[in-house]
């Protein structure tokens, strides 16, 4: 099994509130959302669950992408076997200037200061958000794949 790190650009279509596990009842704006993960023990698994519609909601991210009004627009992935969702959800709230909106969204296990790992971008254009994630995965040493998704879209 290959493991890595993942980014999922997901697109809120239209503004809802969904119950979030133990973080109770959150709203969520529509445009777009950047959530970052680590899948050590299998990236391909992972992705795959998360685009599922038909699974148990175990993450924070599985609340949110059980809504019709929110799907996966495209995924960046790469493979490591170091523990890199941290760095790469700081390096890209600093190159889109934002900062976490769903506070300890998916990030319940974060040693790192961050205060979410679900960062709201609104309505920038997909290519650009995509070129965004890419640049950053690189700029940390990473080799990302990108692959645009319409799974929960």
């Amino acid at each position: 099994m290959v493991g890595g790190v993942y980014t999922l650009v997901i697109r809120v279509r239209r503004p809802f509130e969904i119950p979030v596990g133990r973080l109770g009842i959150l709203p969520f704006r529509r445009g777009y959302y950047l959530y970052t993960g680590s899948a050590l023990g299998g990236l391909d698994w992972r992705l795959k669950r998360h685009l599922s519609r038909a699974k148990r909601l175990r993450w924070h991210v599985d609340y949110l992408l059980s809504s019709r009004d929110a799907g996966v627009d495209a995924v960046v992935r790469a493979s490591t076997q170091r523990r890199m969702e941290c760095p790469l959800n700081q390096r890209l709230g600093k190159v889109f200037r934002v900062r976490s909106t769903v506070e300890r969204f998916g990030s319940s296990d974060c040693s790192s200061g961050c205060g979410s790992h679900l960062l709201f971008l609104g309505d920038r254009g997909l290519p650009g958000i995509v070129e965004g994630v890419i640049e950053s995965y690189s700029s940390l040493g990473l080799v990302p794949v990108e692959h645009h998704e319409k799974a929960g879209g």
